[in-house]
């Protein structure tokens, strides 16, 4: 009975942990020791037409830069071309946030992020890229709705894991023969 009991959790764990999936969360990319994500508000979907915030979540490899300490500039580009700039403001010591408009659909546009030390030069200066598609979801986005698949499988492996569990108590409490 306990050989049973314990190739059905064991097959219960190995059903759950062969369904998880690495999540892969908004867009990263490196300069030197300066790296940063940027997240698009709202749920990771720039919208057309409309003033989008952005925010960059920096690390530092030499734990020396701060947003309050950069000259901070996000450019947004359109075929090589910048079609609007402003200042990336302090949401946290390493979080910057900027509004930026996003003229029109069906298109790709850069962000770039431009970052030079205000004073003193704790750290080198940096240029981050990424591409965003207007209108369509980051794979952060789309991450979290396969990610209910995943939920599923691993709530019905616990269901079955308990119900084979009672099962045997239940058999094992009555007295009846195990196999």
């Amino acid at each position: 009975m306990k050989r049973l009991c314990f190739v059905a959790i064991a097959l219960a764990l190995l059903l759950m942990l062969s369904s998880a999936r690495q999540v892969l969360a908004h867009t990263e990319d490196k300069d030197g020791k300066i790296s940063a994500l940027l997240h698009i508000d709202p749920n990771d979907i720039a919208r057309p037409g409309k003033e989008n915030t952005i925010h960059v979540y920096f690390n530092d490899e030499d734990n020396r830069f701060t947003v309050e300490g950069c000259f901070c500039k996000v450019k947004i580009t359109e075929a090589g071309k910048t079609i609007s700039e402003t200042v990336l403001r302090s949401a946290g010591s390493k979080i910057g946030a900027a509004g930026v408009y996003i003229p029109s659909d069906n298109t790709s546009y850069g962000v770039v992020v431009i970052g030079t030390p205000k004073t003193g030069g704790f750290f080198q200066p940096f240029r981050l890229n990424f591409d965003i598609d207007v209108g369509k979801p980051t794979l952060a986005t789309e991450s979290q709705k396969s990610n209910f698949g995943v939920y599923i499988i691993a709530g019905a492996g616990l269901i079955i894991t308990a119900a084979i569990g009672y099962w045997l108590i239940r058999r094992h409490n009555l007295g009846e023969p195990s196999s």
